[in-house]
């Protein structure tokens, strides 16, 4: 049940149709890991830490760069150097001290990783390359775990929902991979569309933990930051995929 400052606290949420006192409480008891405190994972990680989710696992071996700060924005320039999972902890835990963040600075460690799986509702890819967005797959294929997607490269945008347990189809299963897997450091990136990006992943998760509203697996969002469009795929399963029909999964 929740307190009367937790009333006053989600209030708006609690203001929205199907969002009631139960999808707060199930959101607050919820746990999630979330790969890749970049632009994306920023974005992401400020939503679902302030929407009240209680458990969240930073997962990142990188060091904060003055390059970053212009779509990083949970860092500032005095957290240049630092880890990026502490400097990110130390910003959402002044942001609500009710939530648990842990952190893990080396993605490849199984033991720590191991730790905390088999507690996750859900898995964020907010990573930036293919080779992680593999592995990661490759972990919510392992344990059967849902897992949120998105990418963001000069002004284009992406998000997608996958879900083994229901037998949707899994990152690898895109026929044409390269088109989504460009770096910003390729091509460069838009500030916004980072934003956009990161807080339409944000959404897809929040309505699946919380429950109040289907989330649709296995269909790819495209946002256009150029002409302003949003546009809709449908990723089918590829029965010869590498990952998902043998379920193995990628290499850091």
């Amino acid at each position: 049940m929740l307190t009367t400052e937790l009333y006053s606290r989600y209030s708006r949420h609690l203001l929205l149709d199907n969002f009631d006192e139960e999808a707060q409480l199930q959101l607050m008891q919820s746990k999630v890991m979330l790969f890749g405190c970049g632009g994306l994972g920023c974005q992401v990680a400020m939503a679902l830490v302030s929407a009240g989710v209680g458990e969240i696992v930073l997962v990142d071996h990188d060091i904060v760069e003055l390059s970053n700060l212009p779509r990083q924005w949970l860092f500032t320039e005095a957290d240049a150097g630092q880890k990026k999972v502490c400097a990110a902890r130390s910003r959402l835990a002044a942001m609500h001290g009710g939530c648990q963040i842990r952190c893990i600075d080396d993605p490849a460690d199984p033991v720590r990783l191991a730790t905390h799986l088999p507690y996750c509702s859900l898995l964020l890819d907010c990573t930036d390359s293919v080779s992680s967005r593999k592995f990661v797959n490759g972990l919510a294929l392992e344990h059967k775990l849902p897992l949120i997607s998105a990418s963001a490269a000069g002004f284009a945008a992406t998000a997608l929902a996958l879900n083994p347990a229901s037998g949707s189809a899994c990152y690898e299963c895109m026929e044409q991979i390269g088109e989504h897997s460009q770096m910003c450091m390729e091509q460069g990136i838009f500030s916004p569309v980072v934003a956009i990006a990161g807080q339409f992943q944000a959404s897809l998760a929040l309505s699946y933990l919380c429950g109040i509203q289907p989330v649709d697996f296995g269909q790819l969002h495209v946002y256009d930051g150029r002409a302003l469009t949003l546009r809709h795929f449908r990723v089918n399963k590829n029965t010869a995929c590498p990952a998902c029909s043998n379920n193995i999964g990628g290499t850091p």
